[in-house]
C-alpha cells in the first residue's frame, strides 16, 4: 500500500531513491568500516527511523502482521543482509563504479526465478530487449576491457557482488509472497534481523 505522495509522483520518489542509493558506495568506502560493520549499523539507524517512522505514521501495531508473514518478512531479512553484506565487500575488492553496476543485474535473476521456479513466461521481445540490457551491463562494468588491468582480488570481488545480486533477487521474490503488506513494515522487519545477526560480529 503507497502513501499519496509516492503515488503522485512515482518517478520522482524512484529518483530520490536512485540517488540516495548512487550515494552509498562513497559513504560505506570512506568509512573504512569493515563491511559487516556497515551493514550492521545500517540496519540499527534504518531500524529506528524506520520504528518512529511507522508510530508516528500509525502503521504500528500493525494486526495484519501474521506468524507467517512475519516469517517470511524475517527469511528475506536474511537474504536481503547477506546480499548487502556481499555487496559492501565488493567494493573494497573492485571499485565503485564496477560494483554497482554490476550489483544491478539482480532484475535479471528476478526474471530468471520467476521463469525457473514460478513458471512465469516471457515473449520474445521481452528475451530480446534483456539479452540487449545484458549486453549494456557488461559493457559498462568493464568486464570486457579489464584483463589486463585487475588484480588478484578482482574475480572474487565480481563473484561475491553477484551473489550479492542473487541473493537481493530471492528477497525481492520473497516479498512478493506478503501481498500488500506495507513496504515500511517489511523493511523493519528486514533491518531488526540485521541488528540481531550482525551484533555478535559488528565489533
Amino acid at each position: 500500500m503507497a502513501d499519496a505522495s509516492t503515488a503522485r509522483f512515482p518517478a520522482a520518489s524512484l529518483a530520490l531513491a536512485m540517488v540516495i542509493a548512487g550515494t552509498v558506495g562513497a559513504f560505506a568506502t570512506e568509512s573504512g568500516l569493515h563491511p559487516v560493520a556497515v551493514v550492521f549499523w545500517r540496519c540499527v539507524f534504518g531500524a529506528i527511523f524506520l520504528l518512529v517512522w511507522c508510530l508516528l505514521r500509525g502503521y504500528l501495531p500493525d494486526r495484519t502482521l501474521l506468524p507467517s508473514r512475519l516469517a517470511l518478512a524475517a527469511l528475506a531479512g536474511v537474504c536481503m543482509v547477506l546480499s548487502w553484506t556481499a555487496f559492501f565487500a565488493g567494493f573494497a575488492m573492485t571499485s565503485i563504479a564496477t560494483t554497482t553496476i554490476i550489483y544491478h543485474i539482480q532484475p535479471f535473476f528476478v526474471v530468471l526465478i520467476g521463469v525457473v521456479f514460478l513458471r512465469e513466461r516471457i515473449s520474445p521481445d521481452q528475451l530480446l530487449w534483456m539479452l540487449a540490457a545484458f549486453l549494456g551491463v557488461v559493457l559498462a562494468s568493464g568486464l570486457v576491457f579489464a584483463h589486463g588491468h585487475a588484480d588478484a582480488n578482482w574475480v572474487p570481488g565480481i563473484a561475491l557482488t553477484l551473489g550479492g545480486a542473487l541473493l537481493y533477487a530471492v528477497t525481492t521474490i520473497l516479498a512478493k509472497g506478503l501481498g500488500q503488506q506495507r513496504a515500511e513494515i517489511t523493511v523493519l522487519c528486514q533491518t531488526l534481523v540485521g541488528v540481531v545477526m550482525l551484533a555478535p560480529f559488528a565489533g
